[in-house]
């Protein structure tokens, strides 16, 4: 789409998750720093619900209802934000009564203001690259590959498990991550697609199948484009203005579109809707919609609309990285059944999941209750419209966003798994718990068991200074001498001792009984540890 003289709004928006609150201080701030002194109620408002949102208002944020702060930062630029419990949504918009527009290029200048009032913030993603556990080695393998790809790779000294390039960084543990601390843009996107594409090939090679790219974002922009026409059949510049910029995504369901009529006229649609079908698991950070609509641009109708379809997204997307969260820890659940005791490392980890668990069924069970509208933040008004595909045999957007999560090359994840998460998730976190109990029951029989040989060791060491009081050498020479002469050797070994000066100090009895007393104990030793009997009772007793 180049030049246009039927768009009568665009905006473009960017969601910010509900746990980012020190973010959206920043935001609060940004803003007070970029309007006009006289126009600050709206900043100041934002700021004031931030600070008690931190302590106060975020544990109960899905009963209350909030405003929805809209205020002019230039004289052709809208602000409106806006909560609706997944989080905040940011909006720049602009209106055009009349003219000529080019909506790529006020894309372009919205993103650029959007960048001073978010540019603080770190993107973050969650990834899945690989089916195989990171160690140690396959991180430096890596890392050489990335490098001679053409990265500028350097590893962090202070966790083994992060590797910086190209502007980010990715942590390859147990649970992928990316951060990045640039804004949001196509091209950043393109350079995180790339990156990851390589590390695929790398975990591919030789024939593994081990790799993959997918990566969910938790902060991500829309661009919406509102035209006032009197067909509502999307135009060639609209499938083309919604492709992905970059040309890089493949896009299903070329001419899709949505139609969108009231439940009381479904027969008089009244807008139509082009939101392109993307793989979204695999990136996308700033997808275009664009809509149609033969009524007021600016009617009630079309801006419920338009939101409604901004909270799909928004939920889609949110519940993509969740799900890739909470495929991460039912797997890890899983692996601790295997796990044969618990180290220190392992420790670590287990605290730490067991808070991330909880952590992600609360996210999950608010993503539930606000898509059944039980949250005071925003109601999705799913039984208001009547929504259809534009074209036949075609799914609909609504229901793609919806209802499919992942679609791969070989299964599709159509069945939201998210709606049963919470309480499988109770289940995970009873498991971990057995699982503690028994590491612990474990390891407190193996103190016990340590402890009695500690007693044992002590006991002999106890009776060490009565064994003193025997007269040992005594007691075996005595014996000795009595037998000397049916023992030759013995006898002679004596009178050796006599004849040479510097053996006359050694007691040769003693040494004698410490030789023969270490033979048997070592044979004996030996015959105990090679029964087979034996062996099994020793490994129950030290387990």
């Amino acid at each position: 789409m180049g030049f246009n003289t039927d768009v009568r709004m665009i905006a473009l928006e960017e969601f910010i998750p509900a746990d980012s609150v020190e973010a959206m201080l920043d935001v609060a701030q940004a803003l007070l720093d970029m309007l006009p002194q006289q126009r600050t109620e709206t900043a100041d408002s934002l700021k004031r619900s931030m600070v008690w949102m931190r302590k106060y208002i975020g544990p109960t944020s899905e009963y209350w209802d909030w405003v929805t702060f809209e205020e002019p930062i230039d004289q052709s630029t809208n602000l409106r934000v806006s909560f609706i419990g997944l989080g905040w949504i940011l909006v720049l918009k602009r209106h055009f009564v009349s003219g000529v527009v080019s909506p790529a290029l006020v894309e372009r200048e919205l993103a650029t203001a959007m960048d001073h009032i978010t540019q603080n913030i770190p993107l973050e993603a969650v990834l899945r690259l690989r089916a195989k556990p990171w160690d140690q080695a396959s991180i430096a393998r890596v890392y050489r590959y990335l490098n001679n790809a053409g990265h500028a790779v350097e590893n962090e000294r202070t966790n083994p498990h992060v590797i910086k390039f190209d502007g980010f960084e990715i942590t390859l543990d147990d649970g992928e991550t990316l951060v990045s601390k640039a804004g949001i843009s196509n091209q950043l996107d393109l350079a995180i697609k790339k990156s990851l594409r390589d590390v695929k090939r790398w975990a591919n090679d030789e024939g593994r199948f081990e790799g993959a790219d997918w990566c969910a974002y938790k902060r991500r922009r829309l661009t919406t484009v509102v035209q006032a026409v009197a067909d509502l059949t999307p135009s060639e510049g609209d499938f083309e203005f919604t492709n992905d910029p970059s040309g890089d995504y493949r896009r299903s369901q070329q001419r899709g579109f949505d139609r969108i009529s009231l439940q009381s006229s479904p027969d008089k649609p009244f807008c139509s809707i082009v939101f392109p079908a993307y793989s979204y698991h695999q990136g996308i950070l700033n997808p275009r919609m664009m809509i149609r609509t033969t009524e007021e641009w600016n009617s009630e109708s079309v801006e419920i609309v338009a939101r409604y379809y901004s909270y799909l997204w928004v939920n889609h997307y949110t519940r993509l990285w969740r799900y890739l969260e909470f495929e991460d820890q039912f797997t890890y659940t899983s692996d601790v059944r295997r796990i044969r005791e618990l180290d220190e490392d392992s420790y670590y980890s287990y605290g730490r999941r067991m808070r991330a668990v909880d952590t992600l069924r609360a996210g999950i069970e608010l993503g539930n209750r606000i898509d059944e509208g039980k949250v005071a933040a925003y109601r999705p008004p799913h039984d208001v419209f009547c929504i259809e595909a534009g074209v036949a045999h075609d799914v609909s957007m609504l229901e793609r966003l919806r209802t499919t999560l992942i679609s791969s090359t070989v299964t599709s994840l159509k069945e939201d798994p998210l709606r049963r998460a919470p309480e499988v998730l109770e289940h995970a976190v009873r498991e971990l718990g057995r699982s503690y109990e028994n590491f612990a029951q474990a390891a407190s029989l193996r103190m016990q068991r340590s402890l009695q040989i500690l007693q044992v060791v002590l006991l002999v060491g106890a009776l060490a200074p009565f064994l003193l009081l025997v007269p040992i050498p005594e007691v075996i020479d005595s014996a000795a001498v009595h037998s000397s002469n049916s023992i030759g050797l013995y006898r002679d070994m004596r009178n050796a001792k006599q004849s040479q000066a510097w053996l006359r100090d050694l007691d040769l009895s003693l040494y004698t009984f410490r030789l023969l007393c270490l033979v048997s104990l070592t044979v004996g030793s030996l015959l105990i540890l090679r029964a087979r009997k034996t062996t099994a009772l020793l490994r129950r007793f030290f387990e």
